[in-house]
This record gives structure tokens, C-alpha cells and sequence, in this order.
């Protein structure tokens, strides 16, 4: 994902940034990620494409454009093992099997020996 997920937004003379810009938000509301067009990347819950919130989120992202994806890259390659070690005591997952991660969120406490359980549990 890293690379991907948040991809450097290049200005474009005749502006078409903006619109390439506004096609990844709008799409990343439909899939996860937004760029796999797989029928299994299609989100699971609703969305809303208010025409407002696109329109300010746009906006925002172009504000950061020659930056925001280097915090992206950032948090997808930071290694989480060892922060998570040190608190794992401390640490009790709580899974929502709604959710479209639940079974990776699981697997993931099974790893690391964390205790899990499920939300209504």
C-alpha cells in the first residue's frame, strides 16, 4: 500500500488534478482500498457522498498536496511489534464481528497472545 494508498499528487496545468484527486476520495468511500476495484474491496457499510464533504475533503487534501502522503507512507510502514509488546499487558482486543477487519484483528491478538473478545460478549 505504501506508495499507493496515498499516491503524490502532481499540478497539472489544465487542473485535472483536482478532479484525480477528488476520484480517489470519492472512491475510497465505495472500496478498500480505493484503487482495487476487486468485487471483494467493496466496503461494507454506508456512505455518504454529500457533495459539501467531498468538496471541503478535496480541498483539504490539496491543501497538504505536496505533503500529505509522506504521513501516510509514514504510518503504513511504521512496525507496531514492538509498542505493542510493551503493552501488552495491558491490552485486551475487542472484536466487531460486523466489521469488514474483524478476522485480521483477530488473528492478529491471537499472535501476539493478546486476549480478545467480541463486542456483546
Amino acid at each position: 500500500m505504501i506508495g499507493r494508498l496515498a499516491p503524490p499528487i502532481t499540478l497539472q496545468a489544465d487542473g485535472s488534478h483536482w478532479y484525480r484527486t477528488w476520484l480517489m476520495l470519492r472512491d475510497s468511500l465505495v472500496h478498500w482500498p480505493w484503487y482495487d476495484r476487486a468485487p471483494a474491496s467493496l466496503r461494507r457499510t454506508p456512505a455518504s457522498f454529500d457533495p459539501e464533504r467531498l468538496h471541503r475533503w478535496t480541498c483539504e487534501v490539496m491543501r497538504q498536496s505536496a505533503a500529505y502522503h509522506h504521513l501516510v507512507d509514514a504510518a503504513l510502514g511504521w512496525d507496531p511489534a514492538e509498542p505493542l509488546a510493551l503493552a501488552a499487558p495491558k491490552i485486551t482486543v475487542c472484536i466487531d464481528a460486523t466489521h469488514a477487519l474483524a478476522g485480521s484483528d483477530a488473528d492478529l491478538a491471537s499472535e501476539m497472545g493478546l486476549p480478545c473478545g467480541s463486542l456483546g460478549d
